[in-house]
């Protein structure tokens, strides 16, 4: 779910996958899925309110939290179907 996200940036999914691949046993496959968040822009009318200009909008930082350890934030990315597919 999302195995994708590791990449972080749109700009190293293809080196994801190469490297991805070279792991794989001769016939292996990638498996992966995409993930749309275009509804978290989107307003009561079904518009989508999206700054052009700026990065991919699938790209996002997290942080994690547990108990009494904290993580760096870290880049996380995810793929619309068709920018997947490209």
């Amino acid at each position: 779910m999302n195995g994708l996200g590791l990449a972080g940036k749109l700009e190293r999914v293809n080196e994801f996958l190469i490297h991805a691949k070279s792991l794989l046993k001769e016939g292996g496959k990638i498996i992966t899925d995409s993930t749309d968040i275009r509804y978290l822009y989107e307003d009561d009318e079904g518009g989508v309110w999206m700054d052009l200009n700026s990065q991919y909008p699938g790209e996002m930082e997290f942080k994690m939290d547990y108990k009494n350890h904290s993580s760096e934030w870290f880049p996380w990315i995810y793929l619309d179907f068709e920018t997947l597919e490209h």
